[in-house]
């Protein structure tokens, strides 16, 4: 075949085919571009360190009455809270997540362990909240200094990174450039090259926390600071770019 037939014949049979999915992840047929075409996806990522923390505790009581249950719970409760002021947490930075009021029952079970008998023990009122802590370094100390005064339930820590927004703009332009090679790496076995761009279709940004997460209830006793390790957080942005494809000179 002569040379200058083969790009003309390379964009005739992508015409047809639009390029298996293997290389272009076409889209939808209804919103495929009629011309021409390869989709790619750019993918970036980045790992870092968090440096914010987000302790889930609860002050839990329980009392034979549930008036009294409540009222003794939202005294604790209270006291907490203000204490976290005093010391310099930032009111915004503590956020009731949910208070509840539960019957708590006493069972007895038969010789094959099924319920024979339920006796109300009393009533649970539980208090739960986050707290965030945005000097990270500080957080084993504070989930230490909660349970002293009062929390008795403790549920976990959640990390994350206060500079998000800057990373994720970094990554969006480097998955961009990595879709931009992609597609350019196809071309010149096909004798092709790259036109405009038809679409950009971003997926949704990924942050992939890794550190310690755990859940107890706790009695008060134990070291002055409970040991607490971020880990890193990985952060990943995907895009998908469709470009036109022409012949090559």
């Amino acid at each position: 075949m002569p040379a200058r037939l083969r790009p003309l014949l390379s964009l005739a049979l992508l015409s047809c085919l639009a390029l298996p999915a293997s290389l272009a992840q076409a889209a939808e047929p209804d919103s495929t571009p009629s011309q021409p075409h390869i989709t790619v996806t750019g993918r970036a990522h980045i790992d870092v360190v968090p440096d914010i923390a987000t302790l889930s505790v609860a002050v839990a009581t329980e009392r034979p009455k549930a008036s009294d249950a409540v009222s003794d719970n939202s005294q604790a409760t209270h006291t907490l809270i203000s204490q976290l002021k005093s010391e310099g947490l930032n009111p915004q930075d503590i956020k009731t997540v949910s208070i509840t009021l539960v019957p708590v029952y006493d069972q007895q079970r038969d010789p094959n362990s099924h319920v024979t008998k339920r006796v109300l023990r009393g009533y649970r009122a539980r208090n739960s909240l986050a707290i965030t802590v945005h000097d990270i370094s500080k957080a084993g100390l504070l989930a230490r200094e909660v349970i002293d005064k009062g929390v008795n339930e403790f549920y976990g820590i959640n990390f994350d990174y206060s500079k998000k927004t800057e990373a994720y703009d970094k990554l969006r332009g480097d998955a961009v450039a990595d879709a931009l090679r992609k597609a350019k790496a196809y071309m010149p076995p096909l004798g092709l090259k790259l036109g405009r761009v038809l679409e950009i279709s971003p997926a949704a940004s990924v942050g992939q926390p890794r550190g310690a997460i755990f859940a107890a209830s706790v009695d008060g006793s134990g070291p002055t600071s409970i040991p607490i390790e971020p880990g890193t957080q990985t952060l990943e942005i995907e895009v998908k770019i469709t470009f036109e494809v022409t012949p090559g000179e």
